[in-house]
């Protein structure tokens, strides 16, 4: 989602574009010695979809799920001050060989969310779910097109 301005001249429309929402990235990394597959990342506070005071949950896309690493996407509203909740839910193969499905879960509080800016939580699990860093990148510069007239 963008927000737009559009100025005119003549028969030439120019539009000047800006994200209108933030992206968090979750990577987990996982020992080798364990096998995790699939599983289901959500976040879950306030003001996350919209400006709506009011609990909403938002479930990450998972870009890849099988393997050491996982790594899940999605976009929020931006805003100061947000509070949430990232909650992995992880299927595990235990050494007596059955699948458990594990959750763990990360709070944060206090977060100022950048519209543009991407939120990458590197995260490495055992038993839990730690915290190793959070990088925030801004999306980049796409520039300036020509597209050819309209005529």
């Amino acid at each position: 989602r963008f927000t737009a301005t559009a100025t005119s001249t003549g028969n030439q429309i120019n539009f000047a574009f800006a994200p209108a929402a933030a992206k968090i990235r979750l990577v987990i990394t996982y020992p080798s010695t364990e096998t995790h597959t699939g599983g289901s990342v959500t976040i879950t506070g306030n003001k996350l979809l919209n400006d709506t005071d009011e609990e909403q949950t938002i479930t990450l896309l998972p870009i890849t799920e099988s393997g050491q690493t996982h790594v899940y996407v999605g976009i929020v509203y931006p805003g100061e001050n947000k509070s949430y909740t990232i909650t992995v839910k992880e299927n595990r193969t235990e050494s007596s060989g059955g699948p458990s499905e594990i959750t763990h879960t990360h709070n944060e509080s206090s977060r100022t969310l950048v519209a543009g800016t991407e939120y990458t939580y590197n995260f490495s699990s055992n038993s839990n779910l730690i915290l190793n860093s959070v990088t925030v990148n801004g999306f980049g510069n796409g520039g300036n097109h020509n597209l050819g007239d309209a005529t």
